[in-house]
């Protein structure tokens, strides 16, 4: 006779070796807020150079800042340039505070439109040939019922968001 018993074949414990939500997100929220650093970083130097070319292309035509003022058409590019300037500033902000939510699990939906602005590569799309991928992944990540269930732990209170602080280390201290 065998030793061998056929109920030992099957998993008891079938959760050991998953992973945990928050070592599931680690990295695509790493990697979020990198692109979102990224994306500010070139908004911030594209606006520069953008704003830099607009006022020398004023100063070769001879125009003076009164000048460049009463000009509709001028103020126009000034006004687009700005706006431009302000509407990607505000994608890469919420790609960058998305990133962090989603490290503490925490704003569930602000953290799906950071997702989305991710998969969508907005404001720059040259980035999209990795952001894509890693929108995908997000989206996934983020429809999987127990990351949404730690969501929703962590929204009522039932779990840490962060890492816990400690309190009262000092023990050289008296209170």
């Amino acid at each position: 006779m065998s030793e061998h018993d056929p109920r030992d074949d099957y998993d008891d414990e079938p959760w050991r070796d998953r992973p945990s939500p928050k070592d599931l997100v680690r990295m695509p929220a790493s990697m979020m807020g990198v692109f979102g650093l990224l994306q500010i970083i070139i908004t911030q130097l594209y606006t520069g150079v953008g704003i830099a070319t607009t006022v020398l292309s004023f100063v070769d035509d001879g125009k003076g800042i009164g000048d460049v003022l009463r000009s509709p058409m001028d103020i126009a590019t000034m006004l687009l340039i700005v706006a431009v300037w302000l509407l990607a500033t505000a994608c890469a902000i919420v790609v960058m505070c998305g990133a962090n939510d989603l490290g503490r699990f925490r704003r569930y939906w602000w953290v799906v439109a950071g997702a989305v602005l991710t998969l969508l590569g907005v404001p720059f799309f040259y980035l999209a040939v990795v952001q894509f991928p890693l929108g995908i992944w997000l989206i996934v990540l983020l429809s999987r019922r127990d990351v949404r269930a730690r969501f929703e732990a962590v929204a009522r209170g039932r779990i840490e968001s962060g890492p816990q602080e400690l309190r009262h280390a000092r023990t050289d201290r008296t209170p």
